[in-house]
């Protein structure tokens, strides 16, 4: 679909490439159960059977099939086997029925040629199936698919896809075709900012959450703090298997170190459960992109993520920004987020920047965050970073800057994200739309509602 790996798409690929996808398939798959009632329906008539209520039990044996065919793909399928592999298994399924339905049904000549191509081709699959050769095929398929990149892992987990791609020993490790890690050398500016920000804001945390995103680096940050403890949740186990297979240091002592527990669990079930109250709580997803991800940014989550907060305890969490300029949809994404944070708690505190932070707590905790406090807390920790120090808390937390953000807000208007309204997700479609495909926003425009 000519997108450039590790990008989002936008409408104009995705609405053409959904359809061009999905249209055969789709349009065999309903020409196959009309069919299927009509083979049904002979096969009653053969053994003098009424054949009337032949429809509702078509549906009935094809709802069974469906049922019984997702169970298998979901657990046995993906987790064991690769995409190819099911294809090709699949398509040697359909031959070897082919086969069956000649013989049964088309006795003549016509239908004793037919079951012969089809064993060519049954033969052909299960070849192709057992030999290197589908192996070989497998492989030339993920590179066209990743533009020729150096695919050094390629995993379908129950969740997502998991691809590790490599370049000049640098990994990145893909989820859902989106860059998820960076190792041995992660993005210092995003995964400094994201650990210490709150951490220093905070001043004397030591029980740490953090839901999705950190493995890789945040973990690591997060324990330069003495006598802190992680709950880190990651609800794919693979992703952190797949971590395990590319050890580096950081990692190694991310997912070792005695402090930090590993937890696969959803993150909103996990709070409902836990009994465990948390200093800080850091939401690793920058980008309430879909739904799965929009649930960790609704008001109905807030509020539970109020309740396992101690007294004095934060909430941070990120969505990407500018210092020069913000569009009106960009716009609406962080007035939405703020309003929904202030509507379940007593004060938020702003960062902004190319990554703009988002901190909700109660008011008397956010009010004595300065760069005083920030650049204090760094010292008395005794800890070594690489890019925050003095002068870049004082950039980053610069009133002006806070200023300027809050007057480019003014005026725009944005609804609370909610479990029921995921408007999040609406805004930022319309936000990435934007940027890969301004023209199918008019769409998105008739779809707006005040």
């Amino acid at each position: 679909m000519s997108v450039p790996v590790g990008q989002g798409a936008g409408f104009h690929v995705l609405v053409p490439g959904a359809m061009l996808v999905l249209l055969p398939v789709c349009f065999t798959h309903g020409a196959l159960f009309t069919l299927g009632c009509s083979i049904y329906s002979d096969l009653r008539r053969n053994h003098r059977v009424s054949s009337a209520d032949t429809p509702a039990k078509a549906y009935i044996l094809e709802g069974l099939g469906t049922l019984a065919g997702a169970a298998l793909v979901t657990f046995i399928l993906i987790p064991l086997f690769s995409s190819f592999s099911i294809t090709i298994a699949v398509s040697a399924l359909n031959f070897l029925t082919c086969i069956m339905l000649f013989k049964l049904l088309i006795p003549e000549k016509s239908g004793a040629s037919l079951s012969y191509f089809s064993v060519i081709l049954l033969a052909a699959t299960v070849i192709v199936l057992l030999s290197p050769l589908g192996e070989k095929i497998h492989r030339q398929s993920i590179s066209a698919q990743w533009g020729g990149q150096e695919v050094v892992h390629y995993h379908n987990s129950i969740y997502d896809n998991i691809t590790v791609t490599s370049q000049n020993g640098q990994y990145t490790i893909y989820t859902g075709g989106m860059p998820h890690i960076t190792l041995p050398y992660p993005d210092i500016e995003s995964i400094e900012e994201r650990a210490h920000f709150p951490l220093l804001s905070h001043g004397d945390a030591k029980d740490i959450l953090i839901l999705s995103g950190g493995a890789g680096g945040i973990i690591n940050e997060v324990l330069k703090y003495p006598g802190t403890y992680i709950d880190y949740l990651e609800l794919d186990p693979d992703l952190i298997n797949t971590v395990k297979k590319f050890p580096t240091p950081i990692t190694e002592k991310e997912l070792t170190d005695p402090r930090v527990e590993v937890i696969h669990r959803d993150g909103r079930n996990y709070l409902k459960d836990t009994s465990s109250k948390y200093d800080v709580i850091i939401v690793g997803l920058n980008n309430p992109s879909d739904l799965q991800a929009n649930r960790l940014f609704t008001q109905d989550f807030f509020r539970l993520a109020k309740e396992k907060l101690n007294p004095n305890g934060i909430i941070a969490l990120n969505l990407p920004g500018s210092l020069t300029y913000l569009d009106s949809e960009l716009k609406r994404m962080k007035v939405s987020l703020i309003k929904t944070l202030q509507s379940s708690f007593e004060d938020v505190y702003v960062i902004p920047g190319n990554i703009t932070h988002y901190m909700a707590g109660r008011r008397e905790a956010l009010e004595e965050i300065s760069t005083d406090k920030m650049s204090r807390s760094l010292t008395e920790s005794g800890i070594q970073t690489r890019l925050i120090d003095d002068a870049y808390i004082n950039y980053r937390i610069d009133g002006r800057h806070k200023d300027w953000f809050y007057s480019s807000l003014e005026e725009t208007e944005a609804l609370l994200n909610l479990d029921r309204r995921p408007i999040a997700v609406f805004y930022s479609l319309r936000y990435w739309n934007s940027l890969f495909s301004p023209s199918a926003n008019r769409i998105l425009d008739a779809l707006d509602t005040p």
